[in-house]
């Protein structure tokens, strides 16, 4: 099936029409005039071209769609692509930047993330508009829309329900970066997670009777990571052999290095231990990871008794990397044995 993009700019409509195998058929671009719903038909065998628009360009705007049959045996029509212009219609743009690079280098295909209690930037770019009070609505304003949604425990969404989070009408507005912090509403506030949702659409008022998306980008919301450490107790003292050790890990960041240490004394954040070294886990993935941890036989990595501190850390990429305890516990060990006893002498 060949592939058909389309763009529109000044009344002015481009084709480009690349194909991906042997085409069969004609391709069909249609141009709709908003406020009559009068149409224009052109079939062409071109595989790229230009020329001007088939219609007048008046105040209410137009829509260019695109459309290409199928090759080889499919001979189904599809529609592949739409653009809507007009002489007020306005341009757009939004971008989100957060700490998570994923998107960036990993895959740009997924929108950006953050994590619940990590901030964010957005910007905003509306231009196009006019100022002329006497010019039509959809000429002077955008509608803007922030929408949210929250996944369920299994980090699906809930019931496909969305909540509007903002909604207002903006003129011509300049990038503007300004740190926020997501808006889903959880049940605990480091337990947010879900989806956030901005676009940026054209108004429709007595010239242009059809809206058009100007923007729109996601944002996706993870919860912050806990942890558990099992086996042993706050402040309990050891006076056997060492028991097994239980560490579960809820909710780790999708990219995310988490593992277990264990040094001596009481507990002092930003001190580093000596990893068990199956305690490690390493995530690259879509969503957060829960894991169960069991460390046994770890009696070299106590040579001599005294006081000892166990940790969880884990590492993302809020805040460079640096490591974030999730739990922690102190306990002590005393394996030395003190025998009291007694002579007993008996004469005759």
């Amino acid at each position: 099936m060949k592939l058909i993009k389309a763009a529109a700019l000044g009344g002015i409509a481009l084709l480009a029409l690349l194909a991906t195998s042997d085409l069969r058929g004609e391709n069909i671009i249609r141009q709709t005039m908003l406020d009559s719903g009068l149409q224009y038909q052109l079939i062409t065998s071109q595989d790229q071209g230009s020329d001007t628009a088939f219609l007048p360009m008046n105040a209410g705007g137009s829509s260019f769609e695109l459309y290409a049959y199928g090759s080889a045996w499919d001979t189904n029509l599809y529609f592949l692509d739409r653009k809507v212009v007009g002489h007020y219609l306005p341009t757009a743009t939004i971008d989100i930047q957060t700490q998570d690079w994923y998107h960036d280098w990993f895959d740009a295909s997924q929108p950006p993330r953050t994590r619940a209690d990590k901030p964010y930037t957005l910007a905003i770019s509306v231009s196009g508009l006019t100022a002329d009070p006497t010019a039509p609505r959809a000429a002077q304003e955008v509608l803007y829309t922030h929408l949210g949604q929250n996944y369920e425990e299994d980090y699906v969404p809930g019931d496909n329900v969305e909540y509007i989070l903002a909604s207002y009408y903006m003129g011509n507005q300049s990038p503007n970066f300004t740190p926020v912090y997501t808006l889903l509403t959880p049940m605990a506030p480091t337990k947010a997670m879900g989806i956030e949702t901005f676009t940026i659409s054209s108004l429709t008022d007595e010239t242009v009777t059809e809206s058009s998306i100007l923007a729109n980008e996601m944002l996706v919301v993870w919860p912050v990571s806990e942890a558990s450490i099992a086996g042993i107790e706050e402040g309990e003292t050891i006076r056997d052999s060492l028991p097994n050790i239980v560490a579960r890990y809820v909710d780790l960041y999708p990219l995310s290095w988490t593992y277990m240490q264990i040094y001596p004394g009481e507990e002092a954040l930003g001190t580093v231990g000596e990893v068990f070294g199956g305690s490690i886990r390493w995530h690259n993935t879509i969503v957060p990871q829960n894991e169960v941890v069991g460390i046994e036989n770890w009696e070299d990595m106590i040579p001599n008794d005294g006081t000892y501190t166990v940790e969880v850390l884990t590492l993302t990429p809020f805040d460079n990397w640096a490591p974030e305890r999730l739990a922690h516990l102190t306990f002590s060990v005393n394996r030395k044995v003190t025998v009291n006893g007694q002579v007993i002498t008996s004469e005759k």
